[in-house]
């Protein structure tokens, strides 16, 4: 198997744009502890925007990327992603929520909707959802799952309708995100739940357009995946805010990470990892 070594680089923090909403409870601690560690350890992945040259879609890392203005930081240090690269793929998550009953998640999510919820056997809904053929599938417990028909609608539209069903439970339920969507699965990791969220998956495309018409996704919906991912590089704070130019930083970036591959600083795990300590 060929291994696509990262391609790492410096570009101006300005020149980033965020393609979902960042968090800034998660954001502003975040900028504290790069400010006190003095290092930057897992640098975000960008795209580079077709329609607006010399600038970058944040895929994953809208946090840090918020993180980093509020440094000041007048460079980031970021993965760099072509959008037909063979080491990219886009999935989406799944909302699974408690601490709302389900009658008043359905009943919010039926207000904040034009269109109706139709009771669904659960294999034809998530069938009907990853086929296009619906925008939307809900569930609540035990089994009940509910589709929102397909109907002719762009992107960007599309996306401010999720975002009034995510408005629905964000900040008034508990929320995680998850690749499941078979109830009883849903029931075996969160015995508590009482809704789940099952979101269409979108095409880098469909990203674009919603960014280019000056649109954000709800966070965590979009599911970025790169492989092999570049994580803790710990890189000294130090050179992202000295004063020099954007050559001379990357010329100094690719010198330390020769300087890491000659010292087997650099390990590369092909195994799907879970991670208890976050």
């Amino acid at each position: 198997m060929r291994i696509h070594f990262p391609r790492l680089a410096l570009v101006p923090t300005d020149a980033l744009h965020p393609h979902e909403d960042h968090d800034p409870s998660r954001a502003e601690p975040l900028a504290r502890r790069i400010q006190e560690t003095g290092v930057f350890r897992d640098p975000p992945i960008v795209m580079p925007m077709p329609f607006r040259p010399g600038h970058y879609m944040v895929l994953d890392g809208a946090n840090r990327t918020f993180a980093c203005r509020l440094l000041r930081l007048p460079h980031i240090l970021v993965q760099i992603v072509e959008a037909d690269s063979p080491i990219l793929r886009l999935d989406s998550w799944n909302h699974v929520i408690w601490d709302m009953p389900s009658d008043v998640f359905l009943q919010h999510i039926r207000e904040a909707l034009p269109w109706d919820l139709t009771p669904a056997d659960p294999e034809e809904a998530i069938s009907a959802l990853q086929e296009r053929q619906a925008l939307l599938v809900l569930a609540t417990p035990p089994e009940r799952y509910y589709v929102v028909q397909q109907v002719e609608i762009q992107a960007p539209l599309l996306i401010e309708h999720l975002r009034r069903v995510v408005d629905v439970y964000l900040n008034r339920a508990a929320l995680e995100r998850t690749g499941l969507y078979d109830a009883h699965e849903i029931g075996e990791w969160f015995p508590q739940w009482t809704g789940l969220v099952v979101f269409p998956a979108f095409t880098v495309q469909e990203v674009f357009q919603v960014v280019q018409a000056g649109k954000l996704f709800p966070s965590g919906i979009t599911r970025f995946m790169v492989s092999p991912r570049a994580l803790r590089l710990y890189y000294p704070l130090e050179e992202l805010a000295v004063p020099r130019s954007m050559e001379e930083k990357n010329r100094r970036l690719q010198a330390w990470i020769q300087e890491r591959l000659r010292r087997k600083g650099v390990r590369y795990y092909g195994d799907t990892i879970m991670l208890f300590d976050e």
